[in-house]
């Protein structure tokens, strides 16, 4: 069954094809190209398999990828990952963090999101220990590669009497599902945030 999804643009691409027609662009992980990351506390978004069309192989299999360059350490913060569904399509991501010497130092898959209502999200967090992971590769997660979710596509509609009460009713289709794709719209923020040590609540009692 062939999946097509819509990206920014009117034109549905159909990620199977497009991973058919592309050669992977690298044997090793340095060699891929690389957008930088801010720490502002400002969402991004990145489309594989549309405007980001990097391809690699995982496991023999080809795989849309995106690398990111993570900010120098000056304190924590952590990383927000979303995976949009578009049209019942979502992207199932892994996440490999990679050290400064492009040697692996911590994966995380599908069973590390959560499923929320119409996307994939994650909270990844870095502290002192991490403070050495230089780039943040976004792939597919093979694994989940036939995965499917179930949704409300319900809308609440809410109705205002002159008494001062409200009711609420839903309309909609019930039965949405949501499919795994090859490719998605990936947005991702950092944001710092400061530890909370057991002296400084003592302080602020």
């Amino acid at each position: 069954m062939l999946l097509f999804v819509q990206g920014c643009n009117t034109t549905p691409i159909n990620y199977n094809e497009r991973l058919s027609q592309l050669a992977p662009c690298c044997s090793e992980i340095e060699e891929i190209p690389v957008e930088k990351l801010l720490l502002d506390g400002k969402a991004r978004k990145f489309h594989l398999g549309d405007e980001y069309q990097t391809v690699i192989k995982d496991d023999g299999k080809r795989v849309f990828a995106l690398k990111l360059e993570l900010p120098n350490f000056s304190g924590p913060y952590s990383i927000k990952i979303k995976s949009l569904a578009r049209h019942d399509i979502a992207l199932v991501p892994k996440l490999t963090f990679i050290d400064g010497h492009n040697s692996v130092s911590r994966v995380f898959t599908s069973k590390d999101f959560i499923f929320n209502l119409s996307e994939y999200e994650s909270t990844i967090f870095l502290n002192e220990e991490q403070k050495l992971e230089r780039y943040l590769l976004i792939s597919e997660d093979l694994s989940a590669r036939l995965q499917t979710q179930h949704r409300l596509g319900v809308n609440v509609n809410t109705i205002s009497t002159g008494t001062g009460m409200t009711f609420s009713y839903g309309t909609g289709d019930i039965k949405k599902t949501i499919h795994s794709g090859q490719g998605g719209e990936i947005e991702i923020s950092l944001i710092e945030y400061k530890l909370t040590t057991l002296q400084d609540l003592q302080k602020n009692n």
